[in-house]
């Protein structure tokens, strides 16, 4: 006679077989550690740290922490980061900073010794922050020494067509171009992308370097201009990555170079810059409007011209809109929001944080809301400055620059903390990191954004904008840690994927507070009416890209579908996984809150009649608690 322990044992060995992810033991299974990194800050953007070194000073800087270990999750009620790796955004093209030509004039004071040490300190993963990206600016910007310039400056009234007169040499002769190339020694996997300020003064209205406009009849030939300058940097074994077309387009400077292109004029040099790599097989990815996020000035003064409408311009060509990667911004106006409202129209382009440079725990927060809004990168404005500020030709005061050179004694120079805050983020989150699903947080107090690396860690960075330490958790499907995080500190927390267990998750519909629930009566239609979490309630994600998954149901093992392109329920019963099983994940202001929205239709999932009707995908936009869920881990 068989034992009812025997058949117990029996019967959970078939549970298991049939529902495997029901029993993956929520704690990371090989029990490695977390490892912990803290920085903070110290008089942010306060101007005396140009005359002063008070490095000493600061608490954290880049400081290992004690490990920490997963646990099982408890009923502890604390501030939770809920990390979900199968719920994957946009994918990091890399974080660095400009090597404007302040900067390469400064390093070039050094001596060799020193300025290796510099470059190794900012580029060098093992050694420094690790920084992997750079922006070059193809001629002068307003951060220099030396006189303004192109690569095809000519006396007033002429012109060159054929681009006869074209040179790089100043950037040889200024150092550019040496010093990129000891940094691709260092790692010659960092991508470097330019940005001109201004096309020769004799492609433009009035013709000068300063302000003025771009003259269209020289589209074509700016075209050629700029494909000879990734050609020239590339022979000196230096590959542009990326070109923006134009910085700032919306603003001619009154004492510095810049440029206003419209957007039919980026539209159509977009075309024709296109065709130039094509023609020459270069591979230089375009990316458009390098702008602030919104530009009051230029609203106003440009005929309501703002991002919104300048990518729409540019975007409605589809030959422009296949020859453009993505879209680049600046934050010096505006909210990170703008790259989610435009991604969100051209999912398929990119975006791209190109400049500004930000100071102490506010900035480290601003970061975390450009990654959350989509950035692929992000790039800090101006390197390093020396004691007195200098050399700049700006309109106005710059704030600290990452490092400060003594101008009485150029070998001599100091981290401010912006060093060691962008260091938590560049020198763990690698190049090709995909960013993943944790809960929005709170900017104002513990603000957040998590990766998982190319070499299978999970990085979460968190920022602690109060003035009082913090305990908090993170939660995982692998089990919590609970920590805590001292008062105007920025932490890193870094640990190995274990991708064999799988993210089982559960949704409340905030419009009757109950789980949905695949109902076995009703033909597996899903329906918010559970008052808990059961075995009909859970489903386990399956990670597509880009923000989208496909829900498998626990409990018939089926994939969850918007029924007949969406005019019908959502219901559990597909075997494989289409457009109509795939859904787009968008994160909800409110903590833990998302939006599903189908792939089959481009309509968002609705608890219809406040949940009392099935779940269905047929709402523009979300206007309320219908459209929004809770969204729970539930391995458990």
């Amino acid at each position: 006679m068989i034992s009812k322990i025997k058949i117990a044992l029996l019967l959970l060995l078939i549970i298991a077989f049939l529902f495997p992810s029901l029993y993956i033991r929520p704690v990371n299974a090989s029990n490695d550690p977390v490892k912990v990194w803290f920085s903070s800050e110290y008089k942010p953007k306060d101007h005396g740290w140009y005359t002063n070194n008070w490095e000493s000073n600061i608490t954290f800087k880049l400081s290992p922490q004690p490990d920490l270990f997963f646990t099982s999750p408890d009923e502890e009620l604390l501030p939770t980061i809920t990390v979900i790796p199968s719920i994957q955004y946009q994918t990091i093209e890399g974080i660095g900073t400009s090597l404007e030509e302040s900067t390469i004039f400064n390093l070039s004071k050094m001596s060799s010794e020193v300025r290796s040490t510099v470059l190794r300190e900012l580029f060098d993963r093992q050694n420094g922050i690790g920084l992997s990206l750079i922006r070059i600016c193809f001629g002068s910007s307003d951060f220099t020494a030396r006189d303004f310039y192109t690569y095809d400056d000519l006396p007033k009234g002429n012109t060159d067509s054929e681009l006869q007169y074209f040179t790089i040499q100043k950037d040889k002769d200024y150092n550019i171009i040496s010093t990129l190339q000891g940094i691709l020694q260092i790692d010659n996997n960092i991508k470097v992308f330019a940005s001109p300020w201004s096309p020769p003064a004799w492609m433009k209205s009035p013709e000068t370097l300063i302000g003025g406009r771009l003259k269209s009849e020289w589209i074509p030939t700016l075209a050629k201009y700029y494909r000879k300058a990734i050609q020239a940097y590339q022979q000196e074994g230096i590959p542009i990555y990326a070109m923006t077309l134009q910085n700032e387009p919306l603003y001619e400077p009154p004492d510095y170079p810049g440029c206003f292109v419209s957007p039919e004029q980026e539209r159509d040099l977009a075309k024709a810059l296109s065709r130039e790599l094509k023609n020459n097989q270069l591979k230089t990815k375009l990316w458009i409007y390098d702008h602030t996020f919104f530009d009051w000035y230029a609203y106003i003064t440009r005929w309501g011209l703002n991002a919104w409408s300048y990518v729409n311009t540019v975007f409605s060509d589809p030959e422009a809109y296949q020859a453009v990667d993505g879209v680049a911004f600046h934050d010096y106006g505006g909210e990170p929001s703008e790259m989610t409202r435009i991604r969100n129209t051209y999912p398929e382009k990119g975006m791209y944080f190109t400049e500004r440079s930000v100071w102490g725990i506010e900035g480290a927060a601003r970061i975390i809301q450009y990654f959350r809004n989509w950035a692929k990168t992000y790039v800090a404005w101006v390197t390093m400055l020396d004691s007195n500020k200098q050399p700049e030709k700006w309109t106005f005061a710059p704030d600290p620059t990452i490092l400060i050179q003594n101008a009485q004694n150029p070998d001599y120079y100091w981290h401010t903390p912006e060093y060691y805050l962008l260091g938590q983020f560049s020198k763990f989150i690698l190049p090709g990191a995909k960013r993943i699903y944790t809960n929005s947080g709170n900017p104002d107090a513990l603000s957040n954004v998590a990766f998982l690396n190319p070499d299978n860690t999970i990085v979460v960075v968190v920022v602690n904008a109060t003035n009082s330490t913090q305990k908090f958790r993170i939660l995982t499907s692998m089990g919590q840690i609970k920590t805590i995080i001292p008062a105007k500190t920025v932490a890193t927390y870094k640990w190995k994927y274990e991708p064999t267990i799988k993210d089982i998750i559960s949704l409340r519909s905030r419009a009757n507070n109950l789980f949905v629930s695949v109902e076995a009566s009703e033909n597996y239609y899903l329906k918010a009416s559970q008052s808990q979490i059961t075995l009909n309630t859970k489903f386990e994600v399956i990670p597509l890209d880009n923000g989208r998954i496909a829900l498998k149901s626990i409990v018939n093992n089926k994939f969850v579908s918007a029924e007949n392109a969406g005019s019908l329920p959502l219901v559990a019963n597909r075997e494989s996984i289409g457009n109509w099983e795939i859904f787009d994940v968008e994160i909800l202001e409110r903590e833990n809150d998302i939006a599903l929205k189908s792939l089959a239709n481009n309509k968002y999932v609705c608890a219809e009649n406040a949940g009392k009707d099935p779940l269905i995908a047929n709402r523009d936009k979300v206007k309320g608690a219908w459209e929004a869920f809770e969204l729970i881990l539930a391995n458990r």
